[in-house]
């Protein structure tokens, strides 16, 4: 997301906006999965050649930004 500055956009302001074009907005969502598989050897110990043990981990993170309000009013507490 691209913020633009409030107001008529003149001189700084449009600086403001070229910079937040160049950099591409800000993150507004942000997912990240991790999925680790392990298959434990159990099978390479004698007469254990029939079983399998499987171990598996999986987490998911998601990240929102603060509201655009706080951003803006964030020394008025």
């Amino acid at each position: 997301m691209v913020d633009e500055p409030y107001g008529r956009l003149d001189g700084l302001k449009i600086d403001t906006l070229w910079r937040n074009i160049r950099k591409l907005g800000r993150t507004t969502n942000y997912n990240h999965t991790l999925d680790l598989t392990y298959a434990v050897p159990i099978n390479k110990i004698p007469y254990m050649d029939w079983a399998t043990l499987n171990s598996r981990y999986t987490t998911h993170f998601t990240g929102r930004p603060p509201p655009s309000l706080l951003l803006t009013t964030r020394n008025l507490m």
